[in-house]
């Protein structure tokens, strides 16, 4: 069965076998083959329109879908110049970010290559030197247990998603919030999803939250 090798990253029993086939993919330049297996591929061209908010104009707020409400809420409550309306927004909480080094600029753009099962760039974080291609892994207000997708599934999403752009277009990059499932693996150090974050060039980021109540947040390079 042809899938993408992010669809078997959170499984337990192969996890350290699964880590260690993204390292020696890595190592002996076959990283093409193992994230798209032979899914079929084509280039995607697309330039979203970032001036306005589109919104949240009902409650449904579970799996994906709140993922891509809450990166939208990122970007654009947060972002200056663009037409927003939050206090019509369904969203239970909304995510103010502090000012810092790290701003976010947009969301959800089109990952290189289109096929089955391959997503979007969920944020793009930059500094002034650089813009992260982030995946992230948000909780909602209710339970920020909601989410068990593992490290090694957002590598391996960030991955699929980059892969094809020109090396300098884009750093690569995780990021989630803090005691998430994400963050508290991140906090275990496995020796192998630290080497393969270093050979992968994928730096990771923390929403840290600043005020109570999940107001407000600050990006912070881990």
């Amino acid at each position: 069965m042809k899938e993408l090798f992010k669809e078997v990253c959170n499984e337990k029993t192969t996890y350290m076998e699964n880590i260690d086939k993204m390292i020696d993919a890595i190592q002996n330049n076959k990283l093409k083959e193992l994230l798209f297996d032979e899914i079929e591929l084509t280039v995607k061209k697309h330039n979203p329109n970032r001036s306005k908010c589109a919104g949240c104009p009902d409650h449904r707020t579970n799996g994906k879908d709140a993922e891509k409400r809450i990166c939208r809420c990122l970007l654009y409550k947060n972002m200056d110049g663009v037409e927003k309306d939050c206090n019509s927004c369904v969203l239970e909480q909304l995510y103010n970010v502090k000012k810092g080094r790290y701003t976010i600029t947009n969301y959800e753009i089109p990952a290189y290559y289109s096929g089955k099962g391959i997503g979007e760039i969920d944020l793009i974080i930059s500094d002034e030197e650089f813009e992260y291609a982030t995946e992230v892994k948000p909780h909602t207000k209710e339970d920020k247990k909601d989410n068990p997708e593992t490290l090694l599934r957002m590598i391996a999403e960030i991955l699929t998603y980059t892969y094809g752009f020109e090396e300098s277009k884009y750093k690569k990059a995780i990021a989630f919030f803090e005691n998430t499932p994400q963050y508290n693996e991140y906090q275990e150090q496995n020796p192998k999803i630290v080497e393969l974050l270093k050979l992968a060039d994928i730096s990771v980021f923390l929403f840290k939250e600043t005020k109570e109540n999940h107001v407000e947040y600050e990006i912070i390079k881990m």
